[in-house]
């Protein structure tokens, strides 16, 4: 199938005349959009695609060869070594000339092939990203090329997924996307097909709206499209940033500075020279000839060769940190910033969480290590102590696992999270502990759940005990606490009294000051039939 190439017509940023797409229903903005909750037809979905044009972000040309050369030899000061070149030659000076030329060549070889990779490199890194996703054509469901998504197309996203365009959810269970790229928010975020109240909502708090370039990292949905390409949000964002103009890196406008005042230098040195030649009586030809090769003498050849190949090595430097960087100068503009602005998520910190601390039976417990591998020490007042020795610890972090549905493999000798990042803590956590999330979880499977809401402000999942169910719980602190009766000690299970319940509120606050996301963990045994039901958990 050819890709389009007629003329891209936007769709409306709003439907004509109506609320925005996240203040809609989901029946209405499918009606906007002449679409069905079946999705589109084969032959509909090519016509949108001629009519709106492919799914894709703007991306620059790839620069020519040619031009890459030609930048090389744009510096001021390269190009009065060249003149400088070319008059030595002529007075006969070949030695001089032919220096000259080889350190040209150098600086010029040396550019060239560094920037040529660099951008090859980066290019080539653009081509993988191959993006694809699941819409339901003439009333199935099929993978397909995200490219070739339009308006009104019905996609499916699953947790793992990432979100191929901009769309109005017209299902969810419990579906939780992560738009820390295009919003910053560290933690994912739920979303619901309800329509999201006020037309001047902020984009972190649309939650019946999906956007391109984000990733579902929980649950399930269903959504219509309602933007693609530079039509979405990070479409604009991708366009204002393709607009930015080139500009001189601070090395090239300290050189062409250098450069001018190099050649007033030398035009005042041969001036002065040959003058107090003709005054003298010297042979003029003689004298322009001795004026010229001090002229000659006083241009440091050596100058750009040497920059260049200080920034070659820099760049190979940061390369080797996987920083691709496309100029040259770049690596010393960076180096001149004093001020860098940046989104947090994903480059001064990992949007990933990491469990620090635990407050059991009535003790804190320190977890030290970070990152996503399982190891770490668990100390209680500064000394290691075995997982074995704390009290309730197994118990908890058993609760923690069951009450998960987040993921932790390791593959190919690296451990891979997937999920909520809080939950794939509590399974880093656990793994430091010397349990086994997939084992724990394949002996005690559940047999029903109460995912988190809102306004339920817990996760619920039911398992089969020896003499019954029992429900494991996490969630808020002051919501757990509420409908908690007991507390587990070091001797056991204890009923929970005013001044203990007033004691754990206040640790919570103090965690929480201290700038940790504090989760409190629970279980209850229920009879053999109980449903899984709010009922049993209140």
């Amino acid at each position: 199938m050819s890709s389009p190439t007629a003329e891209a017509t936007a769709p409306p940023e709003r439907p004509t005349g109506t609320r925005p797409w996240h203040a809609l229903p989901g029946e209405e903005a499918l009606e906007r959009l002449n679409a069905t909750s079946e999705g589109l037809t084969a032959d509909e979905a090519e016509r949108r695609l001629r009519e709106h044009g492919p799914n894709a972000l703007m991306v620059r040309e790839p620069v020519p060869a040619w031009k890459i050369l030609v930048d090389q030899v744009r510096s001021l000061v390269v190009g009065l070594l060249a003149v400088v070149a070319v008059l030595a030659l002529s007075l006969g000076d070949h030695l001089e000339a032919g220096a000259i030329g080889i350190v040209l060549l150098l600086n010029v070889a040396i550019g060239f092939f560094t920037e040529w990779r660099a951008r090859r490199a980066m290019e080539s890194l653009a081509r993988l990203q191959v993006q694809e996703g699941v819409a339901v054509r003439d009333g199935e469901e099929a993978r397909i090329d995200a490219r070739r998504l339009v308006p009104g197309d019905v996609i499916v996203l699953q947790e793992g997924d990432a979100v191929p365009a901009d769309a109005r959810l017209l299902s969810s269970s419990e579906l939780t996307v992560n738009e820390a790229p295009l919003t910053g928010e560290s933690l994912p975020v739920r979303k619901q097909s309800d329509p999201t109240e006020g037309e001047d909502v902020a984009l972190a708090d649309r939650e019946s709206m999906v956007y391109k370039g984000t990733m579902a990292v929980g649950g399930s949905g269903r959504a219509v499209v309602t933007a693609t390409g530079l039509h979405t949000e990070i479409g604009r964002v991708s366009e204002l940033v393709q607009e930015i103009a080139d500009q001189p890196a601070p090395i090239e406008l300290r050189l062409d500075i250098l450069g001018r005042r190099l050649i007033w230098v030398t035009l005042g040195l041969v001036a002065i020279v040959a003058l107090m030649g003709i005054l003298r009586g010297h042979e003029i030809w003689l004298t322009i000839e001795t004026a010229v090769a001090l002229g000659i003498a006083a241009v440091p050849e050596g100058l750009p060769v040497v920059a260049t190949v200080t920034l070659a090595a820099g760049m190979r430097r940061m390369a080797r940190r996987n920083a691709l960087i496309r100029r040259l100068p770049a690596v010393e503009a960076l180096g001149s910033a004093t001020v860098v602005c940046a989104d947090k998520t994903g480059t001064l910190t990992t949007g990933r969480m990491a469990l620090t601390r635990l407050h059991l039976a009535g003790t804190d417990v320190e977890v030290t290590g970070a990152g996503l591998e399982p190891v770490g020490e668990f100390r209680v007042e500064g000394r290691s102590v075995e997982p074995a020795e704390i009290p309730g610890l197994e118990r908890a972090l058993r609760n923690a696992v069951l009450a998960s549905r987040a993921g932790l493999r390791r593959e190919e000798g690296k451990w891979e999270g997937t999920g909520d990042p809080i939950e794939v803590a509590l399974l880093v956590g656990a793994r430091k502990a010397g349990l086994d999330p997939d084992r724990l979880r394949k002996e005690d499977p559940p047999v029903g759940e109460l995912p988190f809401s809102s306004h339920r402000k817990l996760l619920a999942s039911f398992h089969e005990g020896d003499d019954g169910r029992v429900v494991h719980v996490k969630g808020a602190p002051e919501r757990i606490l509420a409908l908690s009766d007991s507390v587990l000690g070091a001797e056991g299970p204890s009923p929970l009294s005013d001044e203990e319940r007033e004691a754990l509120q206040e640790r919570n606050r103090a965690m929480a000051a201290s700038g940790l996301r504090v989760l409190a963990l629970a279980r209850r045994e229920l009879p053999p039939d109980a449903p899984a039901s709010d009922e049993a958990v209140e």
